[in-house]
């Protein structure tokens, strides 16, 4: 089945978190000889941003498949987020430069009509090229139309400086992921409108179900789960934020009809005393429990905001 799992990170919150960031530009991890690869060029706007100013996590997916689909030259439909681990936040007014490689044949099962590719998004400071400012990296597949221009990309290379976090990815792709009761529906008391009707905005291309309402959807469930706004509204005056800092293994499944009525159903774990909280998720009809989708595995960890490169906020592994 396609499952959704989420982890949650809390984080203590500065002045800093909350304050655009100066633009930066790609520095010489571009201008390094390098493996082929396409690099997508974007600045977080208010539109991509949370209450926290940190870029939407729904938006990391948005933008690498417009990467992956100017590193084709021809348009690439999602298929799934086999992994995804956020670094740390990209903030409202941070220039940022996705850069795209072939996943390696090795990591992969070959698949007709399907391509694999490694996304890391890179915050350049043009301080320490050897180091980059990796704010996320991702292993995503892509249904790949016959005229698909995949033949200038490359896999990245030992010593490439995007190498040990793509690979870190790929790894984390293929660890066990926690075990997790059957998913069921929140209390009658808690779903409130977690049970939702399909309308045309929620229906995407090849009649999929939307991306983007699909994680709207489990966002809600999410913050369902944790007390409503009114509790996240709480911790954010305590100086904690709830983010999203793992997610694997993310698929849209059947198309929904539209007017049908679908609902979001979950399992929950915690470890490290309640910093990390794992969820599984899927979207299925209300009525007859069809699965539309299934999610994604997210990861979180314990953050200092006024710090935001310390080796403690990396985060951390089940």
């Amino acid at each position: 089945p396609l499952v959704v799992r989420a982890n949650f990170a809390k984080m203590l919150l500065g002045p800093a978190a909350v304050s655009p960031a100066p633009p930066r530009h790609l520095g010489a991890v571009d201008a390094a000889s390098t493996p082929a690869r396409s690099t997508f060029e974007l600045t977080a706007g208010m539109s991509d941003v949370d209450a926290y100013a940190f870029l939407y996590y729904a938006q990391y997916v948005k933008y690498n498949e417009r990467a992956a689909s100017e590193a084709a030259g021809s348009p690439l439909v999602m298929r799934s987020v086999e992994s995804m681990i956020f670094g740390r936040p990209a903030r409202w007014g941070e220039s940022i430069n996705v850069v795209t490689f072939l996943c390696p044949p090795a990591a992969c099962e070959e698949e007709s009509g399907v391509v694999r590719l490694l996304h890391a998004w890179v915050a350049d400071s043009l301080e320490d090229c050897s180091k980059p400012d990796v704010c996320n990296t991702s292993v995503m597949s892509y249904s790949k139309p016959p005229g698909a221009a995949l033949a200038g990309l490359d896999v990245p290379r030992p010593g490439h400086p995007l190498y040990r976090p793509l690979m870190a990815c790929l790894r984390e792709n293929r660890t066990p992921t926690p075990q997790f009761a059957r998913c069921e529906p929140l209390a009658t008391s808690r779903q409130r409108e977690l049970c939702v009707t399909v309308h045309p905005d929620a229906i995407g291309c090849g009649g999929r179900l939307q991306p983007s309402w699909a994680f709207d959807l489990f966002e809600r469930q999410r913050t369902a789960i944790i007390g409503g706004q009114s509790a996240l509204k709480s911790l954010q005056s305590e100086g904690v934020a709830v983010v999203v800092c793992r997610l694997r293994g993310l698929k849209l499944l059947g198309a929904p009809v539209l007017g049908e009525r679908v609902q979001c159903v979950s399992a929950e774990t915690s470890s490290c005393n309640g910093i990390i909280f794992d969820v599984l998720q899927r979207i299925v009809t209300a009525e007859e429990g069809r699965e539309l989708d299934g999610s994604p595995l997210l990861k979180p960890t314990a953050e200092p905001a006024r710090d935001r490169r310390d080796p403690a906020w990396l985060p951390l592994l089940a």
